[in-house]
């Protein structure tokens, strides 16, 4: 029986998923704060730089040849009419030149966001104002909203991760429970055919042979006991044939020995012999070394094939043809018997539902269907299928 394995591929698949979605969930978060603060802190400096702008016009209405060397007062105006003090104050003049505005204009930090705004008084600009706050408060929240959220991204990652594969590996066990539960009922199911056959089969014709045997032990001396000894010999060979038959399928196949090239020929040989029916066998070089298990399956299959054929199909000829498509056995049995009739699930036996069991166990898969003449099955098994 093959491992299914789902728990190891879904957790390979599921752990990428899961990191590259929390990745791209802290990204979000982490990008989406500091843009929206970010976005925030220049409308207000802008805001700032517009009051800014608005005081320096009245100053340069007032005193306009004098504003430039009033300009470091504004530090104690702004200070009083300001809502938000400024971190950093830059005056140009008309003319591009920097004008002195105090302490507000000396210190500026290594990371600034700027308020632009121009002074205009009529349709002549006088000055441009630029409002700058200090971005490393920002930063700092930035970094702080950065390690919460992958703190939390990071927690449900993880339980995003550990429920379904939990999920998944109880369903696997609960399904591997299952495939074995199916494979101990194929093998009673088989046992329980086989006894069957016996019954039926050698069972009826031994019964037979006895009554015989015991009429012959009542028959008066002188009777022709030639003429009726032959049909208890007939009895008793077809009795042989059927405990053959079933030995054959019970006994493991020759596959360490022989192979299994030879197993399956020296069982279509056999069988051909026993049954009447003309068995062809096929094998398409090169093929590939598989597992044991599956060698096993595969002459089974044969063997099961082979019996309905021989029971049901009321063939004359069969064909066995095996190959390879990569790590894949492909197996193909046709004979020019009466065929399937209706639907083949409806229809198939318990021979041909071992056969798709069998092969479902190694994770492969059956097909039959009504041929133009006769019955075609298809089967196809992994070669590095596990049992």
């Amino acid at each position: 029986m093959t491992p299914l394995r789902l728990t190891s591929w879904f957790r390979r698949r599921m752990l990428v998923l899961v990191v590259i979605s929390a990745a791209l969930a802290w990204l979000t978060i982490t990008v989406g704060y500091h843009v929206q603060e970010r976005r925030e802190m220049v409308t207000l400096c802008r805001a700032d730089a517009t009051r800014v702008a608005a005081i320096l016009a009245e100053t340069i209405q007032q005193r306009p040849r004098l504003w430039r060397y009033d300009a470091p007062k504004f530090a104690d105006r702004l200070g009083g009419e300001w809502l938000r003090a400024p971190a950093v104050l830059v005056v140009h003049d008309e003319r591009g030149a920097r004008v002195e505005v105090g302490p507000l204009g000396k210190s500026v930090p290594s990371s600034v966001l700027w308020g632009r705004a121009e002074v205009r008084i009529g349709p002549v600009v006088h000055a441009r104002v630029w409002v700058g706050a200090d971005a490393r408060p920002l930063w700092n929240r930035t970094l702080v909203v950065a390690l919460l959220a992958a703190l939390a991204e990071g927690l449900l990652a993880f339980l995003l991760y550990l429920l379904p594969v939990r999920a998944i590996r109880t369903a696997e066990q609960r399904i591997a429970g299952l495939m074995t539960q199916l494979s101990l009922n194929l093998r009673e199911e088989e046992r329980s055919r086989i006894a069957r056959d016996l019954h039926d089969g050698a069972g009826q014709a031994l019964t037979a042979a006895r009554l015989n045997l015991m009429a012959l032990q009542r028959a008066p001396a002188g009777a022709d006991l030639q003429q009726r000894i032959e049909p208890v010999v007939a009895l008793v060979d077809e009795a042989l044939d059927e405990v053959r038959r079933s030995t054959a399928a019970l006994m493991p196949p020759a596959i360490a020995d022989l192979g299994l090239h030879g197993a399956i020929e020296r069982h279509c040989e056999a069988f051909a012999s026993a049954s009447g029916l003309e068995i062809a066998f096929e094998v398409q070089a090169p093929l590939p070394e598989p597992d044991s298990h599956v060698q096993t399956t595969c002459y089974r299959i044969i063997q099961e094939a082979l019996t309905n054929i021989a029971r049901h199909a009321s063939a004359q000829h069969a064909r066995v043809h095996l190959a390879a498509r990569e790590r894949t056995l492909l197996l193909t049995v046709t004979d020019d018997g009466a065929g399937i009739d209706g639907d083949v699930s409806a229809s198939a036996g318990t021979g041909l539902r071992s056969i798709q069991t069998r092969a479902a166990l190694l994770g492969g898969s059956a097909r039959i269907f009504r041929a133009e003449k006769g019955t075609c099955l298809e089967v196809e098994l992994p070669c590095d299928a596990q049992g």
